[in-house]
């Protein structure tokens, strides 16, 4: 078992606490197993999309779950991811609010989160909001953010799942330890195209897991 050694920068320290008005998330999910009829917005159930993995990623037979492996003779698609390890999801969104879990298990080098459909795909980028992708990453011990500057979490307990919410119309990107849905991070940011949610794995310790979370 193995992860990719990855260098980045260290990041400076910030505060993540947000008061409850600071973001529009979805609290209610904190009473997920006896408000399921309740909850707004119901958690999507998403598939991955074959043509966007890298071509080091082996996905499920449902398209649920992406693990690091060797590199695979693919088609060479337009929409595929050469440089990152990561894939889309099939469905994507330019409105509205939508929520979904992910699995992560014991990955130590992982990224989950939301791109917008023209963010690069063949060429080298930083994954950050300027570059169209709003997402958390996991890197060993450290829990950040490529936003500008670079942003280490404080994350006292670490997550196994992740939750992950878009509200589309007022431009944010929230993502949650889903096992108690304890807040993670906000990012806000004006939405202009569709926005698709993104995964990626540089580490074979643990799949890379959708969550589809029946109500």
């Amino acid at each position: 078992m193995k992860c990719e050694n990855m260098q980045f920068q260290r990041p400076a320290r910030v505060s993540i606490h947000l008061r409850q008005d600071d973001t529009s998330g979805p609290f209610q999910f904190n009473l997920w197993k006896r408000m399921l009829k309740l909850i707004n917005p119901v958690p999507v159930q998403l598939k991955l999309n074959p043509d966007t993995a890298h071509p080091r990623l082996i996905l499920s037979s449902d398209l649920t779950s992406i693990r690091l492996g060797a590199k695979q003779k693919v088609p060479d698609k337009p929409e595929r991811f050469v440089q990152w390890h990561c894939v889309l999801a099939s469905q994507g969104f330019n409105t509205g609010s939508h929520y979904w879990e992910v699995e992560v298990g014991r990955n130590t080098m992982w990224s989950v989160g939301v791109v917008k459909a023209s963010v690069l795909r063949k060429a080298e980028f930083t994954p950050e909001p300027k570059s169209g992708a709003w997402v958390l990453w996991r890197l060993g011990e450290e829990y950040t953010t490529m936003s500008s500057p670079r942003t280490a979490l404080p994350v006292p307990v670490k997550p196994q799942r992740l939750g992950i919410y878009l509200n589309y119309e007022a431009g944010q990107v929230t993502l949650y330890n889903a096992d108690d849905m304890s807040h993670l991070y906000t990012f806000g940011d004006k939405f202009t195209e569709k926005s698709y949610p993104f995964f990626l794995t540089g580490c074979n310790i643990d799949s890379l897991q959708i969550v589809h979370l029946h109500i």
